[in-house]
């Protein structure tokens, strides 16, 4: 059913046609009782800030490089119109539909801080600090891609002394990311980052990699699992797995 959704997914819609369709799903979800609205409003709200979170970053960039920078171009967002933009939001709401209809049918858990009360992900204090690390991670980040100096690439641990300590991958900042995200300060903004990338899809697009490693499990007939996940990030994906995987998985994330 993934697959199928997916490969039957129209990129040639126009912004009403995506923006219709994003309706058509918000009201398929209210018409699914107090849970399904619960969730609605959760999503609906979560792509809403980092919706929010990209404005300022674009403007903050934007008013950085033509006041610091003297530069009035910005080619970064060009490629960002109405279609676009609107197929974003229909990716999402998507994405948020697939994720509820699996976690109604039991395939796997809701995660566990998506309804725990005074979580930091609904506290106002944490939004608005991250809000924050982000448009300074943003400002960064777009000024060192316009530059596109190699210079911007190199970070705290690339050292010509010892070349063969950190492979090239955790060298570079082939994103000209702040650190390369090889330090506290880039960790902190990271889920940030990348779930404004997304429209605050990650989660759910994430938990799309449960159901076959469910399936392992259930074949394997009791036998413990050892997952391995390269590239974990903050291991967000992990806490995922942990939920919903036998107690004796053994983990492991890189």
């Amino acid at each position: 059913h993934c697959s199928i959704l997916w490969r039957e997914f129209r990129i040639d819609r126009s912004a009403q046609e995506n923006l219709r369709e994003v309706a058509n799903i918000a009201s398929r979800l209210a018409a699914k009782g107090p849970d399904g609205i619960s969730y609605l409003l959760r999503h609906a709200g979560r792509s809403s800030y980092f919706v929010m979170n990209a404005a300022l970053g674009t403007i903050g960039s934007r008013l950085h490089e033509r006041l610091v920078n003297n530069n009035d171009q910005n080619d970064f967002f060009n490629n960002i119109n109405e279609k676009s933009a609107s197929r974003l939001f229909l990716e999402a709401f998507t994405c948020y539909e697939q994720d509820y209809e699996r976690i109604q049918t039991g395939l796997y858990k809701q995660p566990w801080d998506m309804t725990t009360p005074n979580h930091r992900q609904s506290s106002p204090i944490n939004l608005v600090t991250q809000t924050s690390r982000f448009v300074n991670e943003a400002i960064g980040t777009l000024s060192r891609r316009n530059r596109k100096s190699d210079a911007d690439k190199k970070i705290w641990i690339t050292d010509p002394a010892s070349p063969n300590l950190y492979p090239d991958y955790y060298r570079t900042a082939f994103h000209y990311q702040t650190d390369g995200w090889m330090s506290q300060r880039s960790a902190n903004v990271y889920e940030t980052s990348t779930e404004t990338l997304f429209l605050g899809r990650q989660d759910a697009m994430q938990r799309t990699s449960l159901p076959p490693l469910m399936e392992l499990a259930k074949k394997k007939g009791g036998a413990p699992l050892k997952i391995l996940e390269v590239a974990c990030g903050t291991g967000r994906f992990m806490t995922f797995l942990r939920d919903n995987l036998p107690l004796d998985t053994e983990c492991t994330a890189i």
